[in-house]
């Protein structure tokens, strides 16, 4: 067997286009060298494309359906909509740090999503920080190593983008934090020898959630030069940090290391928002209840807010922070919203994260109608047949590359994942929960952001026996893992879903060092043990991926 040293770089929602085209393809000269010198291809995400279950796969070479992560969130109605966050007690199955870990493998992890809380591992693990409720909470392995990190770099933040939108100064703040999680990284090289390190950037994705038509202008979305001169520089900035970091995993190469650099998902333009539960009030899937008095407050509230909007009365929008006017916001289109009536509602969105749909089903839901079986089957085929017949009324153009019952992409699915899975591909339309709209289909206001995830990711491996200048097909985020623990020279859990893929090494390498597997993959990240988080943990973190542009 071979006993390789193996560090994974990852680049949260990067992908092709904007390595290509992004700024003028200025942008990441030293990903393209490390394509140029290894082996690359696009890698197809999860369904949806979101961080959470995207992350989990690449940790765990499982689908969503079998590790159980298929968003931020639990959601349940009771009947108000309850969020639970999920954490890394909420993975099924092991990780293949825990799984190097037990093969005596000296593993670093560092920021990689949903590895709060932190577990237990043969080195050391600081968690992300999107799961990450605050800055007070235990969020290293040792616990000790917290201490040791504030000692050397007082201004440490776990959640450096705690409140982020489109100015300048949070793009400010992305290039700085880029660079100072940078340096705690190769500190952490320094202090110790690795087997297997493994560290995620979320800059890229962040960054392109807020900014992604000012990055590649190629995307026909409509610029504001003012604008687009201002950030030009500073978006330059936060991908010059992203390419240090590049360039430092680079510098480590020798001829028994082998880098990964991987991407969970891709990301493109987003122009309109789906408003999936005004598509079902339309199919009459989703039910209003309403008095003479509660429309009459409710025009009302309607008329105050569009004056408002109007005028911004005294400067609010400048005068409060994010926080308030999100709650603002979001109080607002509850009052605005008619009140649901649950006792006829049979089916309802799930997160803009989540892109699915939930039916109401009796035994599951606590406001349960439908009933399991053929009312359930009936209900899922109406909402189908609808779904494949949208079109956008002013482009002509499909809004879905395809919509599924969740069985058919996971035949093994726990009841928290969405009955109807909605595949965009690359369509600019963006899920929305809202119900106080008019309509399905709206476009998106400049501050709403001005991009989303799509499902084709990157992929390059560079280094000991890697051959040079190879474009591979075919990739699956659910491969990296298994790739991963053989490049360790480690046995294959049957468990994994995934493949090795041996044409990431040369034909003599895989001819001297053919693939093994083992019967298990041992103790799961969680290991059981139970955690939740306290109600206000919760909020931080919701308050948190909102600014970030994840919901």
């Amino acid at each position: 067997m071979s006993d390789k040293r193996v560090i994974v770089l990852g680049l949260d929602g990067l992908n092709y286009s904007l390595v290509n085209e992004g700024l003028g393809t200025g942008l990441l000269p030293h990903l393209r060298e490390a394509m140029a010198a290894g082996v690359s291809g696009e890698l197809l995400s999860t369904l949806p494309p979101c961080s959470a279950p995207a992350w989990t796969t690449f940790a765990t070479g499982k689908t969503p359906g079998k590790h159980g992560v298929f968003d931020f969130w639990r959601v349940s109605y009771t009947p108000k909509r309850q969020l639970t966050p999920v954490s890394s007690r909420s993975v099924v199955g092991a990780t293949t740090w825990q799984i190097a870990g037990q093969h005596g493998k000296r593993v670093g992890v560092v920021q990689v999503p949903l590895t709060y809380p932190p577990s237990p591992v043969n080195g050391l693990m600081m968690s992300d920080m999107l799961m990450t409720p605050n800055e007070e909470v235990d969020y290293t392995f040792p616990r000790e190593l917290k201490a040791e990190i504030k000692s050397r770099y007082a201004d440490f933040l776990i959640r450096p983008y705690n409140i982020f939108g489109q100015d300048e100064e949070s793009l400010r703040r992305a290039a700085y934090w880029e660079k100072r999680l940078e340096e705690v990284n190769q500190w952490l090289f320094q202090r110790e020898p690795f087997d297997f390190f493994v560290n995620v950037s979320q800059a890229s994705d962040i960054v392109q959630h807020h900014f992604r038509r000012y990055l590649v202008p190629a995307d026909g979305t409509v610029h504001n030069a003012e604008l687009r001169s201002c950030y030009d520089p500073l978006l330059r900035e936060v991908f010059a940090s992203i390419d240090e970091t590049i360039a430092h995993r680079l510098s480590l190469l020798d001829g028994n290391t082998v880098l990964f650099i991987v991407s969970d998902h891709g990301f493109g333009p987003a122009t309109q928002f789906f408003n999936v539960n005004r598509f079902l009030v339309d199919i009459g899937l989703f039910k209003f209840r309403e008095s003479r008095a509660q429309q009459v407050r409710r025009a009302l509230i309607k008329t105050v807010t569009r004056t408002l909007k109007t005028l911004d009365f005294l400067h609010l929008r400048r005068r409060l922070n994010r926080d308030t006017i999100r709650s603002l916001v979001e109080s607002v289109d509850e009052a605005v919203a008619l009140p649901r009536d649950w006792h006829q509602t049979k089916a309802w969105s799930g997160t803009s994260s989540a892109e699915g749909i939930f039916v109401n089903l009796k035994g599951r839901e606590a406001t349960g109608v439908v009933s399991p079986g053929e009312e359930y089957e009936q209900v899922r085929q109406r909402i189908l047949d609808s779904l494949r017949g949208l079109h956008d009324p002013t482009t002509g153009e499909a809004i879905l590359d395809g919509a599924y019952r969740r069985e058919e992409i996971y035949p093994e699915t726990p009841e928290h994942c969405p009955d109807i899975l909605l595949e965009f591909g690359k369509h600019p339309y963006k899920v929305r929960e809202t119900l106080s709209v008019p309509s399905w289909l709206q476009p998106m206001p400049p501050r709403s952001g001005s991009g989303r995830h799509n499902p084709m990711g990157v992929f390059i491996a560079v280094g000991a026996d890697v051959p040079a200048g190879v474009t591979l097909q075919g990739l699956r985020l659910l491969d990296v893992a298994p790739t991963l623990l053989y490049s360790l020279g480690l046995p294959v859990p049957s468990d994994m879903e995934g493949r090795v893929l041996t044409d990431v090494f040369t034909e003599e390498y895989v001819r001297a060092h053919p693939p093994t597997y083992s019967e298990t993959s041992g103790d799961s990240q969680g290991g059981g043990a139970g955690f939740s988080y306290t109600a206000d943990e919760e909020a931080q973190i919701t308050g948190q991926l909102k600014d970030l542009g994840y919901v």
